[in-house]
């Protein structure tokens, strides 16, 4: 499996900062709400999985939006302002 983009990597962690915490029901939403509407659901979440998991930049959660354990799960993505920082990100795009 191919690699995430690392321009769309870089434009994930500039809409993200300074917004805090950004929540939507739908990955479709998470994108509209970032201004990244023209992208992929699947280059989309790939670069959200590689920020989380292989880079540590941001933290993805999928909680639950109600008390069932079968409910809808939302979104909820947040830059990792302790831990990331400029000098770090250079790593991405090397």
């Amino acid at each position: 499996m191919a690699g995430s983009d690392p321009v769309l990597r870089e434009q994930i962690l500039l809409a993200l900062q300074g917004r805090g915490t950004v929540k939507s029901d739908t990955l479709e939403g998470l994108k509209q709400t970032l201004g990244m509407q023209d992208v992929s659901n699947t280059k989309f979440s790939q670069a959200l999985r590689s920020l989380h998991y292989k880079y540590r930049l941001i933290d993805l959660r999928r909680p639950r939006t109600n008390e069932s354990y079968f409910g809808s799960r939302g979104y909820e993505v947040t830059y990792r302002t302790s831990t990331a920082t400029r000098s770090s990100f250079r790593v991405l795009t090397a």
